[in-house]
């Protein structure tokens, strides 16, 4: 029945294509009248026209809604001008090349605002990608330059400009079209507005006539779009669309009562909350499966929180908050301590909240913002990451509450390693040494999956030092970009970076585990899911596993990470049964800035930015390929931000035919040092075992139940948990870890352990850490001569 409905709603859309799209109705643009009833008797002494009357409105009106005050604004300018060195120069020279050289629209450039946009000629790309055109209407360059005219910037003759060319294009037959194509277009303009009015409300009130004629122009739009809005919210696709259309109808009512005509915001917050609380689980990942579409909620939830706390709700008033704080958890646990981080799923880099230069990614903000709100024992982030700025504003605006904001339940402690089990996202973090891998399991059974921006990432793998993506994901690229272009591209670009072969992970040919997408966006959730285990002891090692459960020939498939802080990643996988002829391979793709060298079937050798690292494969592996920009068969592709494309070194590694375990090694090369070589001497239905050699050390790595020997039969090993791992170097022991230990027993190590009774260090080892739960026991030895 559940897919009888899926397959019926996904007909219902196909229909709705196929019909012609109504025009959208043109708006009232004119708003003179209910701006003077809004105001009447209210503007200052001697000021008379509309304009006058538009700053008396933005002079009170964003105070009383939940924003700054235009005093607040113009103090806050002043200290961030003072304070913020960095950024006070990086706004300016922003305002000087959005005036002088252009406005940025994804990977393109429109003309400078200097002169005022002309909005019937914005940029497209060759695949005719709307986006193009409705990025500008999201008015995302508006509050950096409100901000900027505060810091004495000359951009307001370009901003009245460019507003007086979007209201003659609005009003004309046809020209609102792009501007009001949806709901959320519109949303994204009010946000806007709404946090750039302050500052030019303070430029005027300073005697800035045109500041004011600005604010005249705001109000036209901002009225206009209230009443449009307003009757089709609660009409949108039900993802993060609907999402927003919920926040944007409890925000009109609690900020903007006298233009939407919906005075009690107390039911529509109910609502808001009901849907953040259905599209976002309990680990505070979403059920989108894109970091971008979470990020986007992210915005909603932190703009919901400001107004709501500066309107005098209290922090134990607001029933999402504990939701809240764990979404910013996730996305902190996702991004190191400079802000960098993984593009997973569908991007368009398009802020809800364009507080911050480079108008996309605001991962150092959640970073910011969710030690500051609620958990200050989490690792503080560098100043000048990216998105702090944007927390810096957030931050700014939030008065009144004591930080933390208090929580029924204190956060779980983000350490070495984060699980989010939810939608399978597993974070193996180390600010310490920036570095930072994440594996990308994929959604639990049983938990709800909107399939439109997900990508078929699953068992992939991803790994960055010193902010440097090292095996990084494909990216998005175009959302339109479905059909061939001639060279310069992959055929099928959207294809193509949605596919199982831009990731890296297991790729069987022919086959997708979430389905073949038939349009721009998957319509129909295949139920593929994956089950996720992890442990971890701090400091020492971290391990998870995934198993996939799909349909189609991979079900079944196991992948694992264990990490070794401060050494290398060892990643194995556990092949399902497959027919003979099947054409399987494991794909790993890496940066743009990588030189790869394929040094023999199973090393691979990758310099990058001073970096030099090795991928290197067990027997199962028969060749690896280097592949760069391949067209077709699309490969070695990477784009990075919407609609920029990069060739990239992507390495493909074909697995023997009747292979049922691979193991993979990633790590850093010393000077001077060789790649390890990866074997798998033991590999049967209830445990696993793995050796990296890397000169005279080795590394042996027991994954489950093992009984047997190992090194030529000179290392007996009796082991039951989850792992094991031991340290040699040469012919002498030197230390051993275990993760959900129950029992070890090896005469040639002279070990003998078990998670019952009081635990004794074996003699001639001594104790580095140790824990003990109904998991197991987690513990570090080390030799007696090495500890």
């Amino acid at each position: 029945m559940k897919h009888a409905l899926q397959h019926l709603s996904a007909f219902k859309r196909s229909m709705t294509r196929l019909l012609p799209w109504p025009a959208p109705l043109r708006p009232d643009l004119d708003q003179a009248s209910l701006l003077r009833d809004l105001v009447a008797g209210q503007a200052t002494a001697g000021a008379v026209g509309d304009a006058a009357r538009a700053v008396e409105f933005f002079h009170r009106r964003p105070a009383v809604a939940g924003f700054l005050s235009a005093a607040e604004a113009r103090d806050f300018a002043a200290d961030y001008g003072r304070g913020k060195v960095a950024w006070r120069q990086a706004l300016l020279d922003e305002v000087e090349r959005l005036s002088k050289e252009g406005l940025r629209v994804y990977a393109r450039l429109a003309e400078p605002l200097g002169g005022g946009l002309d909005w019937s000629a914005l940029p497209t790309d060759a695949h005719n990608d709307r986006l193009y055109r409705l990025r500008p209407h999201r008015f995302g360059f508006l509050p950096r330059m409100a901000m900027a005219s505060c810091l004495g910037a000359d951009c307001l003759p370009a901003l009245r400009a460019t507003l007086e060319g979007w209201i003659r294009q609005a009003e004309r037959t046809g020209g609102a079209d792009d501007a009001y194509y949806s709901n959320l277009v519109v949303i994204y303009r009010l946000l806007a507005v709404s946090w750039a009015t302050p500052f030019l409300a303070a430029r005027a009130v300073e005697g800035e006539e045109t500041a004011a004629e600005i604010c005249l122009l705001l109000f036209r739009i901002l009225a206009a779009d209230v009443r449009y809005l307003r009757p089709l919210l609660g009409e949108s696709t039900p993802n993060n669309h609907l999402l927003a259309d919920r926040f944007a109808a409890w925000f009109l009512a609690a900020c903007y009562p006298e233009l939407s005509g919906q005075p009690a915001a107390a039911p529509l917050e109910r609502v808001w909350h009901a849907e953040l609380g259905r599209q976002f689980q309990g680990d505070g990942s979403n059920f989108e499966q894109s970091l971008h579409y979470h990020e986007l909620g992210c915005e909603m939830a932190l703009a919901y929180l400001v107004i709501a706390l500066r309107r005098g709700t209290t922090p134990d008033c607001v029933p999402a908050l504990p939701l809240i704080a764990r979404m910013l958890r996730f996305q902190a646990a996702l991004a190191d301590r400079r802000g960098n981080g993984f593009v997973l799923g569908d991007t368009t880099d398009d802020p809800l909240l364009p507080l911050d230069a480079g108008g996309a990614w605001a991962r150092g903000a959640w970073r910011v913002l969710y030690r500051e709100l609620f958990d200050r024992g989490f690792p503080a982030t560098a100043e000048g990451a990216a998105g702090a700025e944007r927390a810096y504003w957030l931050l700014t605006a939030l008065r009144g509450p004591e930080r933390p904001l208090p929580l029924a339940v204190s956060p779980e402690p983000l350490g070495d390693l984060a699980a989010f089990p939810d939608n399978g996202y597993v974070a193996f973090r180390d600010d310490g040494r920036e570095e930072q891998l994440v594996f990308r399991t994929g959604p639990r059974p049983g938990i709800a999956v909107s399939p439109g921006h997900a990508m078929s990432d699953l068992l992939s793998v991803y790994w960055s030092v010193g902010g440097q993506p090292v095996l990084e994901p494909a990216g998005t690229y175009s959302y339109a970009a479905t059909d061939p272009l001639p060279g310069g591209c992959p055929a099928a670009p959207r294809d193509y970076f949605r596919s199982p072969s831009a990731h890296n992970g297991p790729v069987l040919r022919g086959h997708d585990p979430l389905g073949q997408p038939k349009g721009r966006f998957r319509a129909i959730d295949s139920g593929a899911r994956a089950t996720t285990r992890w442990r971890a002891l701090e400091g020492a090692l971290a391990w998870a596993e995934g198993r996939l459960e799909e349909a189609g020939p991979l079900d079944g498939w196991r992948r694992g990470v264990l990490r070794l802080p401060g050494r290398y990643a060892l990643v194995y996988d556990r092949l399902p049964a497959l027919p003979e002829g099947e054409e399987l391979a494991c794909h790993w793709q890496f940066a743009p800035e990588a030189v790869v060298a394929v040094q023999s079937s199973r090393q691979v050798a990758a310099s990058l930015c001073g970096l030099s690292t090795y991928l290197c494969a067990s027997e199962g592996v028969a060749a690896a390929d280097s592949v760069k920009g391949r067209q077709s068969p699309a490969a070695g592709w990477v784009s990075r931000r919407y609609g920029q494309l990069e060739a990239a070194p992507q390495v493909i590694c074909r697995l023997r035919p009747g292979a049922s375990t691979v193991a993979f090694v990633i790590g850093r090369l010393g000077s001077g040092e060789a790649p390890p070589v990866v074997e798998v001497p033991a590999a049967g239905v209830d445990g696993l075992a793995v050796v990296v050699r890397q000169g005279d050390s080795q590394g042996i790595a027991i994954f489950g139940r093992f009984c047997g020997a190992l090194e030529r039969g000179a290392l007996d090993i009796d082991f039951d948990g989850e792992v094991l791992w031991l340290g040699l170097r040469g012919d002498r022991r030197v230390e051993a870890r275990a993760l959900g230990l129950h029992r070890l027993s090896s005469e040639a190590l002279g070990l003998e352990l078990a998670d019952v009774g009081e635990q004794r260090d074996p003699a001639g080892w001594r104790r580095l850490a140790v824990g003990s739960d109904s998991g197991g026991l987690c513990g570090h030895w080390a030799a007696a001569s090495h500890a």
